[in-house]
């Protein structure tokens, strides 16, 4: 089971492969001994780098905000507000904005 996961699988995938997959009942602490024994430590899964970027690029972008929480318009149809409900039908999702 750790090889068939490229060295993946730790002490808690490999007792749930081996509860559901084979009935086998083993406490933890007697997989973790196994494992200790024969060096069978877990790969460490990083994170993906380009992801992170992509995350941080999101993060700062910041769009002007015209009104400053000052809702009282001086001129007519200067500052519009909007909110969008979603609605779910049949399986299927609309969205509807109302201004």
């Amino acid at each position: 089971m750790f090889f068939n996961s490229k060295q993946k699988a730790g002490f808690r995938t490999i007792k749930m492969k081996l509860l559901t997959d084979c009935g086998i009942i083993m406490n933890y602490k007697k997989i973790i001994r196994i494992m200790k024994k024969y060096g069978m430590t877990t790969k460490i899964r990083r994170t993906n780098p380009y992801k992170l970027a992509a995350g941080i690029r999101q993060d700062n972008i910041v769009c002007p905000n015209p009104v400053n929480r000052k809702f009282k318009e001086q001129e007519p149809n200067t500052v519009y507000s909007t909110d969008i409900t979603y609605l779910k039908y049949s399986g299927n999702t609309a969205f509807l904005s109302v201004m």
